[in-house]
């Protein structure tokens, strides 16, 4: 049985609207399987986003006036949205990286970095999140099997 691809959606966080409109104009996300693509250009505007809508990948800058993008993520998780989340900064403090491995950051990209690198990450954190849909779909899947075993087998 063939896995279904599903529709994503991502959001780009940054604090340069010309950086975040940029990313989302310059790469053709539906060639990941990403149909619908949103920016923000504050943790508050990304939280009002994440509140409403179903984001399944964050792009994110974390030095940002008034909030971070790490201290975005941390409210993201103490609320339980699953998503995966990618780290894109022009600092390469290794404090900010090695905080971001802490928090479960699927990956950390330095900017200056070319679209093509980007759509890479992305593409690889596309992967990730279809592995798990289809890990959970296979364990659906066993669940129902096992709880209707005497009438799929019989009593054999």
């Amino acid at each position: 049985m063939a896995l279904k691809r599903l529709a994503l959606k991502m959001l780009i966080v940054d604090d340069q609207p010309s950086v975040a409109e940029g990313l989302k104009a310059g790469i053709r996300w539906e060639t990941l399987g990403i149909d619908e693509v949103y920016t923000a250009y504050h943790a508050a505007r990304a939280r009002e986003i994440l509140q409403s809508d179903k984001i399944d990948i964050l792009l994110c800058d974390i030095e940002m006036p008034m909030e971070s993008g790490l201290e975005l993520y941390r409210w993201i998780m103490k609320t339980g949205i699953h998503l995966c989340c990618i780290f894109l900064t022009g600092h390469a403090e290794f404090s900010y990286a090695q905080e971001a491995i802490k928090l479960g950051a699927f990956d950390y990209v330095l900017q200056p970095a070319d679209y093509g690198d980007v759509k890479q990450v992305v593409g690889r954190g596309v992967e990730k999140i279809e592995w798990e849909r289809g890990m959970k779909q296979i364990l659906t899947m066993g669940e129902v099997f096992h709880e209707n075993k005497k009438s799929i087998v019989g009593n054999a």
